[in-house]
């Protein structure tokens, strides 16, 4: 295995700006085609919110220390990184598996069903315990709270695609583990795998927005929450109601 002929390193902005769907776009596609449409087709960069900002920040602080600049961050917000990550590291083994291995590298493979240029940036590979680490900062680090996170947020989407594309890439079976820690004191931390079922969820619904995508990308066509039907012209009107779990509440005589 030669890993250097598949894992590229480039900055953050070189990547984003390269050909390739990654999980990020697959799941702005499954929310709303027309929202990928404007940020990756006509190229319409989001400005990066102060939250964004900071997360970035700790990345660099824990991963890419040598990368960190002191001078654009206050003494304070330095000391919280700085507890934050002994935190993280008195998880046994992590400081052990972060390192000798790969920050914040790229990888591209074509998906061998569609032929899609696909990609994946991990926050840190491990060739040798065979393991991406993902990197998160959280209000509430606790699993039942990162459960939450892995739905309202994809974690399991880019979970899967990035354990397909090491595979097809390096021939190799890849585990990812998520590295969670709070933002407020006493910066509490958890460790997690995501489990089977849940990276089956995530490869079927990959699997879905590739195959959207290449429709919307065929009929150069990208439609909206309400769109309009590609043959007859016309707004399609959706029946709606309450959220599944107030019905349920509801039927169960809650």
């Amino acid at each position: 295995m030669n890993e250097s002929e598949h894992i590229k390193i480039m900055t953050n902005e070189e990547y984003h700006d390269s050909d390739g769907l990654s999980a990020s776009g697959i799941k702005l596609i499954l929310e709303c085609p027309r929202k990928y449409y404007y940020r990756y087709i006509l190229k319409n960069k989001s400005k990066p919110t102060p939250a964004m900002l900071e997360g970035s920040g700790f990345h660099e602080y824990v991963l890419e220390p040598e990368k960190f600049k002191k001078e654009n961050w206050k003494p304070e917000k330095i000391e919280q990184f700085k507890l934050m990550k002994e935190e993280l590291y008195s998880i046994p083994t992590v400081s052990a598996m972060l390192s000798n291995g790969f920050a914040e590298s790229s990888l591209f493979w074509k998906d061998p069903e569609s032929g899609v240029l696909l990609k994946t940036r991990p926050d840190y590979l491990s060739i040798k315990h065979k393991a991406i680490f993902d990197l998160k900062t959280s209000c509430d680090a606790s699993k039942d709270a990162f459960s939450r996170s892995i739905h309202n947020f994809g974690y399991h989407i880019q979970a899967a695609l990035a354990i397909d594309g090491l595979k097809i890439s390096l021939g190799e079976e890849f585990d990812v583990v998520n590295l969670v820690v709070e933002k407020s004191e006493p910066y509490c931390s958890g460790a997690y795998f995501i489990d089977l079922p849940a990276l089956a969820l995530g490869r079927k619904l990959y699997r879905e927005g590739i195959k959207i995508y290449l429709k919307c990308l065929n009929n150069n066509f990208w439609p909206s929450y309400t769109y309009e039907d590609e043959k007859e012209n016309k707004k399609e009107i959706e029946t709606i109601g309450v959220p599944f779990w107030v019905e349920n509440k509801f039927l169960a005589g809650e």
